[in-house]
């Protein structure tokens, strides 16, 4: 459906955002086979995900991430589980000092607040979205 609906904007380097009902592992790798990005939560009963960021228990606020393809997939825990997929934005571990206190952050250009609205960028310690 989503590739149908689609068909005329591939080869174009747009992106588009999906949520968990249509998005999974194999439509990013052929989107990005098709020079178009794609962004969005992630189903974790779809096949094709892996199985070592499915698997691993997190604290709130923890982050996991694999890269498989150019595709960054992860995992953070609010008051659930939220699974992302990304062949656009990627994560990186962020230093800094704040009020005499060290921190490491992990810090996720994703888009995800602006987008669904959900996100808590100042509500963890771990986890800072950004535009």
């Amino acid at each position: 459906v989503v590739l149908d609906l689609l068909d005329p904007f591939l080869d174009c380097g747009h992106s588009v955002f999906l949520d968990n009902y249509y998005n999974s592992f194999d439509l990013v790798e052929i989107l990005s086979n098709c020079s178009t990005y794609c962004t969005g939560t992630l189903n974790a009963k779809r096949k094709g995900n892996p199985k070592e960021v499915l698997q691993e228990k997190l604290k709130k606020g923890e982050i996991t991430t694999q890269y498989v393809k150019n595709i960054i997939i992860g995992k953070w825990k609010d008051k659930r589980d939220v699974l992302f997929i990304s062949n656009e934005y990627n994560c990186t571990m962020i230093e800094y000092i704040d009020k005499r206190q060290y921190y490491r952050k992990t810090f996720c250009n994703l888009p995800l607040q602006s987008t669904y609205g959900w996100c808590e960028p100042a509500g963890s310690d771990e986890l800072v979205l950004s535009m």
